[in-house]
């Protein structure tokens, strides 16, 4: 897998991130509040019910706004110059993403959505993100390879807050603690839908993925 592929996935891997909340006792328990959307979610990962999570996580608007905030972020990097050392062949493999050509960008998030949701549904679905299941190799070929080396170790959201609520869009801050990639921040848009709070947005994957390349140059 190229080193640029792996930069996105490990952004987009805070968004797996999101479907591995153990318990806490912080979460909300009051349907009305954002935070229950997340105690759900997090419901959904203990019991691996797909169904559960989609119902209070809209999957395909989170993962397409993010890969294409992600696609558009690396792009204008890769003009400016700010990507680390890359093989010949990811360079050539990515001229068209490096010049910000709108069909390159388009390709290229939408490949990433479309990979990370294959990611979320195993990871899900088999109790990878719940801490369930053996990490043996026949285990790990079952996830799609655009995510080859990106943690599927049990996650730990630590206690958040609201930051914004105005009754019908909401912004919510925590820190996902990976078992392996240590912590992430996140900060969580929600929408209110049919009465019900559900979460839409990664609202900082941009600095997300800043941090990420940054962190790849300063090895």
């Amino acid at each position: 897998m190229t080193r640029m592929f792996r930069i996105a996935c490990l952004v987009l891997a805070a968004l797996a991130a999101l479907l591995a909340l153990p318990r806490t006792d912080v979460l909300a328990a009051n349907a009305g509040d954002p935070l229950y959307a997340v105690s759900q979610a997090q419901r959904a990962i203990d019991k691996q019910d797909m169904a559960l999570f989609e119902s209070v996580v809209d999957i395909d608007r989170m993962l397409s706004s993010a890969s294409r905030e992600s696609a558009t972020v690396l792009a204008s990097m890769q003009q400016g110059g700010d990507m680390p050392a890359l093989p010949p062949a990811l360079g050539l493999a990515l001229a068209g993403l490096g010049g910000g050509n709108p069909r390159a960008v388009d390709m290229f998030s939408s490949l990433l959505a479309s990979e990370a949701r294959k990611f979320i549904a195993i990871g899900i679905t088999d109790g990878f993100f719940a801490g369930k299941t053996q990490k043996n190799k026949s285990n790990k070929d079952k996830f799609p390879i655009l995510f080859k080396g990106v943690s599927t170790a049990r996650k730990e959201l630590k206690p958040g807050k609201i930051l914004e609520n105005d009754g019908n869009a909401a912004r919510v801050s925590t820190t996902l603690v990976d078992a392996e990639a240590g912590a992430i921040p996140l900060e969580l848009g929600l929408s209110r839908d049919g009465g019900n709070w559900k979460i839409v947005k990664l609202d900082n994957i941009s600095e997300l993925v800043k941090q990420t390349v940054a962190g790849k140059k300063n090895k």
